[in-house]
């Protein structure tokens, strides 16, 4: 059961589930200030040895170079802020 509702184009505010590698918890503080778009969905992702993935943008632009922060999570680390 995931913990987030996958909607391609969906604005989420995410945080780090119990467990979650320091790289998920580092893009989720350093670029989810104003929350993710949802851009697409892999449910069997080979960069996480086939779990679910979702690739996400930033809202806030807070990457070098004022530009929004694009990549991919697995999708058991994150889940929708309370």
């Amino acid at each position: 059961r995931f913990l987030m509702d996958i909607q391609i184009g969906k604005i989420v505010f995410i945080q780090a589930a119990k467990g979650a590698c320091n790289r998920t918890k580092n893009r989720v503080a350093n670029h989810g200030s104003q929350g993710f778009e949802i851009k697409r969905f892999n449910p069997g992702s080979w960069q996480f040895g086939g779990a679910p993935a979702v690739l996400l943008e930033s809202v806030s632009k807070t990457a070098k170079g004022g530009e929004q922060w694009f990549g991919w999570l697995p999708l058991q680390e994150v889940m929708e802020a309370q």
